[in-house]
């Protein structure tokens, strides 16, 4: 009878220890997947933020062209400030060029015309408060993404894939509204 008191025992306490053991490798790998997420959150690259934009001006393969400019928070269409534009679609644009990031940097990057930088999609210039003008290309586009790099690169080692969403804030969804008869 006590030898089978003892082996009761025994397997209660290997059943605890397995247990223990068991909850304690749930619990580091929940801390390390979270603390991977939160590596992964704050990997996010920037490739141009600014606090508030003053001026937007692009370019399209077609040759058409547009500039805005932000006079004391409103926004005007450049070339003739008299053209009414649309407030909120000026604010989506400003949102979406203010903070843009890259979904993925291209670490050994082909030539630039693998990317469409040879003839791009858009040539886009961003001048903030500080009146500094960044210059960038935004070549084709790969799947939900965009190639995007600085105009003043000269290789593509520079180039990212932006999201459509913020390529898409461009020229073809003009704010320009026809004047009000």
């Amino acid at each position: 009878m006590e030898k089978k008191t003892r082996t009761i025992e025994i397997l209660l306490l290997v059943l605890l220890v397995l247990l223990i053991t068991f909850f304690g490798l749930k619990k580091w790998n929940t801390s390390k997947s979270e603390a991977e997420e939160k590596k992964k959150e704050n990997a996010v690259v920037h490739i141009f933020e600014t606090d508030s934009l003053e001026s937007i001006e692009y370019k399209e393969a077609s040759g058409e062209e547009m500039s805005f400019v932000k006079e004391d928070d409103t926004w005007e269409y450049a070339p003739d400030t008299t053209i009414a534009l649309t407030e909120s679609s000026m604010q989506n644009m400003e949102d979406a060029f203010s903070d843009i990031q890259a979904v993925k940097e291209i670490k050994n990057p082909d030539d630039l015309s693998d990317y469409g930088f040879d003839s791009p999609e858009y040539n886009l210039t961003l001048t903030g408060k500080d009146g500094e003008a960044h210059k960038f290309l935004i070549g084709n586009a790969s799947g939900e993404n965009y190639y995007f790099m600085e105009a003043s690169a000269s290789t593509p080692s520079a180039c990212w894939r932006i999201p459509t969403s913020t390529a898409s804030a461009s020229p073809r969804a003009s704010p320009v509204r026809p004047p009000s008869v």
